[in-house]
């Protein structure tokens, strides 16, 4: 530290240009397109409402990632798949034309909080809400408009 006061800059001098491997990624991976966020905001939105219509409950952030299990009566199970597993199935099959891995939990989280927000959509009404923290479920205001009756 003395050393560092006495000459006034760093005890380490730091080169002004970075050598990285062709192979390098940077921790955070590909960055994202405008794109690519509004697919994740749409899978996000097709999972709430799915699960609502199946399960009759709002649904958390990790059920929205990875899926959760539907038991029926006790005669079998089936697979609400979550956000991973409906990007990496279009991964699969080539119908994905972004980043060809799906994102991390985080990222998914993220696109949840754009999804419930009212300024990424023309209407300015958000298609998901949050019911207390990290728990989702349909925006009940999209379902109360009037009906309208033709004379």
């Amino acid at each position: 530290m003395s050393q560092r006061l006495l000459s006034g800059g760093d005890v380490f001098p730091r080169s002004s240009v970075t050598v990285k491997l062709s192979t390098y990624r940077a921790p955070s991976g590909a960055p994202m397109g405008e794109e690519e966020q509004q697919a994740y905001r749409a899978l996000i939105v097709d999972v709430v409402f799915i699960a609502w219509r199946r399960l009759h409950r709002p649904i958390c952030l990790w059920e929205i990632c990875f899926g959760v299990d539907v038991f029926k009566n006790g005669l079998g199970q089936e697979r609400l798949q979550g956000v991973q597993e409906r990007v990496q199935s279009r991964i699969d099959n080539d119908l994905w034309p972004f980043a060809r891995f799906a994102r991390s939990k985080r990222t998914v989280d993220r696109r949840v909080n754009d999804a419930a927000s009212p300024e990424y959509y023309e209407d300015h009404k958000a298609r998901i809400v949050c019911v207390t923290p990290g728990v989702y479920q349909p925006n009940p205001a999209l379902f109360k408009e009037p009906l309208e009756v033709s004379a």
